[in-house]
């Protein structure tokens, strides 16, 4: 990936550069070549479809503005100066802004490396981080586990979150960027807030990647399985032979070993209706699909007006993941409610992040909970052009 000093490009023409991968001399033949350095950078799209947003950095940052935009008089504040853009106002070429290891503050976010602004095929904006991959797993462990939770399952976890990023780079390069900022990539806010546990975890298990039969495993992780894991093939019809359901002790610890969410029926309709289900007057809502670890598949809506079947995936997404945490669920209707009551958080498929605490907390190393998650995989470090 271009990093600091490399040429330009137009974020709605941005080319990905695929690089060749280097592997140590043991582990050469676990990885397809043309895969992943451990030197490179990832792409994020941080926020997109902005009306406007608030920069601010300290003088002296180099930047590279083709708009005017930022030549203006910036207004001056204690923290440094602050430039305000518009959608109206650019820009239409973009803006790349190098700030290296010190932050700048976009809205809510403190961004090192290189960011671009820009705008988005319906003329909004924007915004692109390109950080090193190993900045970038140090962010993503802090957000996606908690820092005080055993350094083993932080290692687990950053692995997990190199591998998977490394894996999506090969599935976004038409967009301009490998992976987006919020739970549909993984989670990130930011590199300006290290945290002790996250950081050793990354620099621990630094380079270190699953493969599978030669290629990047795509390392699928959720919050609690609710005692055994999914097989992928049962959420996305996804074959992955190393993502198949193993049993697991998160409902030992996580807060959602049992939950129960009562939700109006008027609120039900509204999300389907806003979804594309026209439905009223919903009477029932019937589980008639189960997979093999008990989680629902398919669900039967009956309603005075309008009826049909859904994915259970898809009627958590309409409703919303926090209102019904897992499709390993059972519904009632109680007066004007419907009560899903369940088990579990997330869609149930690969490392579990409760068990992986779990596993460590009883001496389990990171190795052996990667291996436990994800079946048959085999654990490398790739190294950098120069052989680091």
């Amino acid at each position: 990936m271009p990093g600091v000093g490399t040429p330009i490009y137009s974020l709605g023409h941005y080319m990905l550069r695929l690089s060749s991968i280097i592997v140590s001399a043991v582990l050469a033949a676990t990885l397809l070549a043309g895969q992943a350095r451990a030197d490179e950078s990832v792409r994020i799209l941080v926020m997109d479809g902005l009306a406007k947003i608030r920069i601010q950095f300290p003088e002296g940052y180099e930047v590279d503005d083709r708009t005017g935009v930022l030549a203006d008089d910036p207004g001056d504040t204690p923290s440094g100066p602050v430039v305000i853009i518009s959608k109206d106002n650019g820009p239409p070429n973009g803006v790349r802004i190098f700030a290296d290891k010190t932050p700048v503050n976009i809205n809510e976010f403190s961004l090192t490396g290189v960011v671009e602004v820009g705008k988005n095929a319906k003329g909004l904006l924007r915004i692109i981080n390109e950080i090193p991959i190993e900045d970038y797993v140090r962010a993503v462990v802090g957000e996606e586990m908690p820092a005080s939770w055993p350094i083993e399952a932080l290692k687990a976890q950053a692995v997990v979150t190199r591998t998977y990023a490394l894996f999506r780079k090969t599935k976004h390069d038409y967009d301009g960027y490998d992976l987006c900022s919020s739970v549909n990539s993984q989670v990130f806010t930011g590199d300006a807030r290290e945290k002790d546990g996250p950081a050793r975890a990354a620099r621990d298990t630094e380079g270190e990647v699953l493969g599978y039969n030669g290629a990047l495993v795509e390392t699928l992780y959720h919050s609690t399985c609710g005692g055994i894991t999914e097989d992928a093939a049962d959420v996305w019809d996804l074959s992955r032979p190393y993502l198949r359901p193993e049993g697991c002790s998160c409902s030992k610890e996580s807060p959602y070993a049992a939950w129960e969410k009562r939700i109006p029926q008027t609120e039900i309709e509204k999300a389907l209706c806003a979804n594309g289900y026209p439905v009223a007057g919903i009477t029932a809502i019937t589980v008639t699909d189960r997979s093999d670890t008990g989680r629902a598949k398919a669900v039967s809506i009956q309603a005075v007006w309008g009826r049909g079947t859904i994915k259970a995936a898809d009627l958590r997404r309409i409703i919303g993941y926090s209102k019904v945490p897992s499709t390993c669920f059972m519904i009632k209707k109680d007066g004007e409610d419907f009560v899903f009551s369940g088990k579990g958080a997330g869609h149930g498929v690969g490392m579990c992040q409760w068990g992986a605490k779990v596993m460590a907390e009883n001496g389990k190393g990171y190795r052996e909970i990667l291996a436990h998650y994800y079946k048959d995989t085999v654990l490398s470090r790739i190294v950098s052009q120069g052989g680091r």
